[in-house]
């Protein structure tokens, strides 16, 4: 049966099976945990003893899907870590921040890219995660980005993307 329920790049998929002895059964439950990304807004705040984080959405990504984006010391105990800017990893759960990590950037030349599928940086291929909405189609050639990582080596965001309309695409011919 389709539970509409789809997995994809940069999408964690846990499967577990449940036994209920009462009734002698076992049942399959499977989770899918999406990576979001966001950017430390201002240094971690010693006193209050919280980091804020700021959401990309306006940017191209998709919104943390979070009540709050101010992180307490009282959950985390590696916000000291974060410095303003930093692009940063995290899983949400009802609406909570349940893991945050720092994601890697990786800086290079665009060589090339194929709309909403992959970017060419420097030589090297990288495909976008799922639900990915940033510039796949709007690269500009031979000019500097930044491809914001997930931890399973997908491009989660993109940051200094030049839009270049001086490209034909010719579909047919």
């Amino acid at each position: 049966a389709d539970d509409g329920i789809e997995t994809g790049n940069g999408l964690l998929t846990q499967i577990y099976l449940v036994s209920d002895e009462e009734h002698e059964n076992t049942q399959a439950k499977m989770f899918i945990i999406p990576t979001y990304v966001a950017k430390v807004d201002g240094d971690y705040d010693k006193d209050d003893k919280e980091l804020t984080l700021k959401g990309l959405e306006d940017d191209g990504a998709v919104s943390v899907p979070a009540d709050s984006l101010v992180l307490s010391a009282d959950d985390f105990d590696n916000l000291d870590s974060f410095a303003d800017g930093d692009y940063v990893l995290v899983t949400v759960a009802d609406d909570v921040i349940e893991t945050v990590s720092k994601a890697e950037v990786i800086t290079g030349d665009v060589d090339g890219y194929v709309a909403d599928k992959n970017v060419t940086v420097d030589k090297n291929r990288y495909s976008y995660t799922k639900g990915f909405e940033g510039p796949a189609d709007a690269y500009k050639l031979n000019s500097e980005c930044e491809l914001v990582m997930d931890k399973y080596g997908y491009v989660i965001f993109a940051d200094n993307v030049e839009a270049d309309g001086s490209y034909v695409y010719v579909s047919d011919a």
